[in-house]
């Protein structure tokens, strides 16, 4: 995701919990973000104004995170033009 420039993660990954928040203001974040990755069916929380919070598991599978990671670089693609 931070290949992209559009996002960055808010703290250091540790465990299988991810916090991100978009780097550039047009993108949206929080609830917003939420509810657009909802429409390409990832489920994620909004951990505040701008932040959300990824979870992996045992179910998680690589082609999921690369579906992620489609979705949130369309997102930013969409709202940076």
């Amino acid at each position: 995701l931070e290949e992209t420039n559009a996002f960055r993660a808010t703290h250091e990954v540790e465990t299988n919990i991810l916090y991100v928040e978009p780097t550039h203001p047009q993108i949206p974040g929080g609830i917003d973000l939420e509810n657009l990755l909802k429409t390409h069916g990832i489920l994620v929380n909004a951990t505040g104004p701008r932040s959300i919070r990824f979870v992996t598991h045992l179910d998680i599978s690589d082609d999921d995170i690369r579906k992620m990671a489609q979705a949130m670089e369309h997102i930013a693609a969409i709202h940076l033009s």
